[in-house]
């Protein structure tokens, strides 16, 4: 069992990085391939997933009450410290050897749309906008490296705000790709 004083029990609203905090929880629990099995009797839920790394993020995310409690028809429900949020999932991106990285893009409670992507850091620092805060990455690949160097495996986490005609733009040209036949296919798709 995961135990951390400055986050469990709610006690990470209390942290500098609290939005952040929040974002990854977020993330945990929804950028995944679990399905959940919910129990008609007693209402617990047991995750399907491909690969176990899936299913520790999703019940490490349950674990600080950001809980995966359903996906009826191409949505997410989610009670998240004890209030449902619906996310109705726009596109799902599976993790594969070639992408290295999984992402959803979901229309959130409050209308936004938002891509959460996790994935390898090899992939994902080159995919950092370069106006972000320079400090935070050079941290972010300090901590990425001296875990490597530690043996442990890392995975780094991203959120991207869209608006409306950006993921209009992106989910049209993702829907061409996707009756794309033949190695082509793959290609159009990873872009």
């Amino acid at each position: 069992k995961f135990v951390d004083p400055r986050i469990d029990d709610g006690a990470w609203h209390n942290e500098p990085g609290e939005a952040a905090i929040q974002e990854l929880f977020l993330l945990m629990a929804l950028c995944h391939d679990a399905i959940p099995d919910v129990n008609p009797q007693t209402g617990e839920v047991n995750l399907q997933a491909q690969s176990p790394d899936e299913t520790a993020l999703v019940t490490a995310a349950d674990h600080f009450h950001f809980s995966l409690k359903g996906c009826p028809n191409d949505t997410m429900v989610l009670d998240v410290e004890g209030v449902e949020q619906v996310y109705e999932v726009l596109a799902k991106l599976a993790f594969d050897s070639t992408r290295k990285r999984m992402s959803v893009i979901v229309r959130c409670p409050n209308k936004q749309i938002v891509m959460y992507s996790k994935g390898a850091d090899t992939v994902m620092m080159p995919r950092l906008r370069a106006d972000n805060d320079q400090r935070a990455r050079l941290n972010t690949i300090e901590h990425v490296d001296s875990y490597a160097n530690e043996g442990l495996r890392t995975l780094v986490c991203t959120k991207k705000l869209l608006c409306d005609d950006e993921a209009e733009d992106w989910l049209a040209r993702h829907a061409q790709a996707c009756v794309v036949v033949g190695a082509a296919r793959e290609e159009r798709l990873n872009k």
